[in-house]
């Protein structure tokens, strides 16, 4: 199978490596999207993968970076592959899935893997990221790790003119998607996350989708903005992080409900995680001493020690880039 990995000019070199951990759990080839690259920085891909021959790149014509949505789209519009596989460049499989996949793809049209590691079990309803269900239940996907059915998705596609792309604001949306109770109950601006619509519109067709959780990736998540906070301190290095009083999953619940949107602790652990995260990748590119991550919460420890021993095993097996 092969797996489009949308990658940005100012990323790219902190996390190469995690793609190439696709190749070694059963992906034959492993696209890179170069989005929004110029010349320079598109050779200076070139050169870091060029002695891998399962690795493709595919340069998106555009000056500027194009939303995730939007750069899926052109992947989609120009690959042939039966199943469309993609996955976020901050996200990597820890076992060999081609057998799970096929399994699975027999039966769904899309199937879904990973979740933000920040996330407890609190199940959050609505059209971000990490919701597997509309508030009033129909099943969507998520963007994280996925597989689509090529037939049913560009048929979906035809049907409504749609992509994989976000909204914000309901006159953006095609037909009377706008009216549907899900969205009609938004209040603007809001977000109908990368694919979260035509999700809509494939289970509207009889399609279904299957989530198979975190068990078999390991997530990151956040990368893009850790890379950027960290650019923005003159790349200063962190070797302690901790989280303290982390809300229980019904104040989360609550707040969400209240809300719709996640806890600010949720968003305080996010980024602690994926700063973490983001030193422990460079760590390991530098070989230097590995930062630590201090935490009680049973959940978030495990969550950030998966990190930590699943980033140590990519780095044992691959060349460093």
């Amino acid at each position: 199978m092969n797996v489009h990995i949308v990658h940005l000019p100012h990323t790219f070199p902190y996390l190469l490596n995690l793609s190439l951990a696709f190749h070694q759990h059963g992906f034959e080839r492993v696209t890179l999207v170069a989005n929004g690259f110029d010349q320079q920085q598109f050779q200076q891909l070139q050169e870091l993968t060029a002695a891998y021959d399962f690795v493709r790149l595919l340069d998106i014509p555009s000056k500027r970076i194009l939303s995730h949505g939007q750069a899926l789209n052109h992947a989609f519009a120009v690959s042939d592959d039966r199943y469309f596989c993609f996955a976020d460049h901050d996200i990597f499989p820890t076992q060999n899935l081609a057998d799970l996949i096929g399994e699975h793809t027999a039966k769904h049209d899309v199937v879904c893997f990973g979740d933000r590691p920040e996330n407890t079990a609190v199940d959050y309803k609505g059209f971000a990221a990490s919701a597997t269900r509309t508030q009033s239940g129909t099943p969507l996907a998520t963007s994280f790790f996925s597989v689509y059915n090529r037939a049913a998705t560009s048929a979906a596609m035809a049907q409504q003119n749609i992509g994989f792309e976000q909204y914000f604001r309901r006159s953006q949306m095609p037909g009377n998607w706008a009216k549907h109770p899900d969205i009609a109950m938004l209040k603007e601006p809001f977000l109908v996350d990368t694919c979260k619509l035509l999700s809509l519109v494939m289970h509207q067709m009889d399609c279904s989708v299957s989530h198979l959780g975190e068990g078999y990736v390991c997530h990151l998540g956040g990368l893009c903005g850790a890379i950027n906070r960290y650019t923005n301190s003159g790349k200063k290095q962190v070797k302690i992080f901790s989280i303290n009083d982390v809300p229980n999953e019904n104040e989360l619940h609550e707040y969400y409900q209240l809300h719709q949107k996640r806890h600010p602790k949720v968003m305080e652990i996010k980024r602690a995680i994926s700063d973490y995260a983001l030193q422990l990748l460079i760590a390991h590119q530098g070989g230097k001493e590995l930062p630590q991550f201090q935490v009680e919460h049973e959940m978030i420890r495990s969550a950030v020690t998966s990190i930590e021993q699943e980033t140590a095993l990519v780095f044992k097996s691959t060349p460093l880039l």
